[in-house]
Parts: C-alpha cells; sequence; structure tokens
C-alpha cells in the first residue's frame, strides 16, 4: 500500500508539473505571438492594361487594318485571357465596324494587337 501511494503522489506531482509548464508556455505565446498581418494589406494592387496608341492603316483602296500597342502594368500578373474590340468610326462619327478579339499579355509586357483587312465603305 505504501508503494502505490508514492505512485500516485510522483503522478499528481507530475501532473502539477505539466500544467505549471503547459500554462507558462501558453501564456508566453500569447504574449509574444506576432500580430496578425490585416487581410487588406495581403489583397495585391492589379492595375488595368494600358493603350499606349491605336491606329487604322489604309492597306488599299477600301481596306484598312487596325493595329494597338498594350503594355501590362503588373510586375507579377499576366493576363492568360482578355477580350478586346476595336470601334471604327467614319468622318460623320457614325459606328461602321467592331471587330473583336482575344488575347494574352505577360508580366510587364507589351503586345500589339492587329485586325487586318476590313472592308470600309462609305455611308451615303
Amino acid at each position: 500500500m505504501n508503494e502505490s501511494r508514492r505512485i500516485l503522489k510522483r503522478i499528481f506531482i507530475a501532473i502539477v508539473y505539466l500544467a505549471i509548464f503547459t500554462g507558462l508556455g501558453t501564456g508566453a505565446y500569447f504574449l509574444f505571438r506576432p500580430t496578425p498581418v490585416p487581410l487588406s494589406s495581403l489583397i495585391p494592387t492589379i492595375y488595368p492594361i494600358e493603350v499606349i496608341w491605336s491606329r487604322a492603316f489604309s492597306v488599299g483602296p477600301g481596306l484598312y487594318s487596325v493595329a494597338a500597342k498594350i503594355q501590362n502594368p503588373n510586375t507579377n500578373f499576366g493576363a492568360s485571357n482578355f477580350s478586346y474590340t476595336f470601334y471604327l468610326y467614319d468622318e460623320n462619327n457614325n459606328l461602321i465596324d467592331a471587330p473583336a478579339g482575344e488575347s494574352y499579355i505577360g508580366p510587364a509586357s507589351q503586345n500589339i494587337l492587329f485586325w487586318g483587312a476590313l472592308t470600309w465603305r462609305k455611308h451615303r
């Protein structure tokens, strides 16, 4: 009986030490833990694609091609797929055609979008 009391006493002392060290460790963690980073600072700022220039070129009588040079100002993000539309107007500011297409652009790069040989007839 005396031996079993000693074992119970040792187990009780071990549990008390374990509770003390667990409490000290938990207190130290909550005292010295790093401050959480606000979620708003983790969201990156993504800038839109910029159009550097766009032009229509005469390639023959009544035939035109259009092109635009674009730039991606984002150094870490590209666009794997985006849509674009060229709006073509006559001298009276009437919409003649609006050819559309799709392309891609890598991070911090420039591309030239090209749409060739459009028939341009004058409206009467």
